[in-house]
């Protein structure tokens, strides 16, 4: 075994993975549907392309919604969206991965329960794939009542299986120079 087959061969962790829903909920409703999912190469190119990199670059990512978060309601098309995310990350290598959910997602009623599911269904194709989930909390201090009973949610949902909290300040809030990375 060369080094190339042993590095490949090493068992890989995904950290920091956002859950990207509109993009799992698009994967899931065209292969239900029979139609191709929305080409996100050819939209990344064109952002790329109209925007230098930078603040409004970051905040045009999400702008982006081929099918309707209302979707997400679905509590079948909500597991099968996590599941899809894990299976390109197993199918990739990764035997553990990180995934970060916004606070609404993370808290939501039976949350672990769907993610949870979701796992074992990649694991019947991918059994070494272990799953974790995050909350990503922006801006918690603004609204102390809100943070409250967001730290509630929390606290019910860690008794669950929440792996933790990333509480972030106020991310992107000023231009950051770019000139060394291009």
């Amino acid at each position: 075994m060369n080094v190339s087959d042993s590095l490949a061969a090493l068992p890989k962790a995904d950290l920091h993975v956002h859950q990207e829903a509109t993009r799992y909920l698009d994967l899931v409703l065209a292969e239900r549907e029979g139609r191709e999912p929305y080409d996100w190469s050819a939209w990344r190119e064109r952002l790329a392309a109209e925007l230098p990199p930078g603040k409004e670059r970051l905040q045009r990512i999400g702008s982006m919604q081929p099918v309707s978060l209302e979707h997400d309601n679905d509590d079948e098309l909500f597991t099968a969206r996590f599941a899809a995310l894990m299976r390109d990350h197993a199918a990739a290598g990764a035997c553990y991965v990180e995934i970060r959910c916004g606070g609404e997602v993370a808290t939501r009623e039976g949350f672990m329960s769907m993610f949870r599911e979701a796992e074992r269904r990649v694991q019947a194709d991918y059994p070494r794939l272990r799953a974790e989930v995050l909350a990503i909390v922006i801006g918690a201090g603004q609204d102390p009542e809100r943070a409250d009973a967001f730290a509630d949610d929390c606290i019910r949902a860690a008794d669950e299986g929440l792996a933790g909290i990333d509480f972030l300040y106020a991310p992107y809030d000023t231009e950051a120079d770019w000139v060394p990375m291009y």
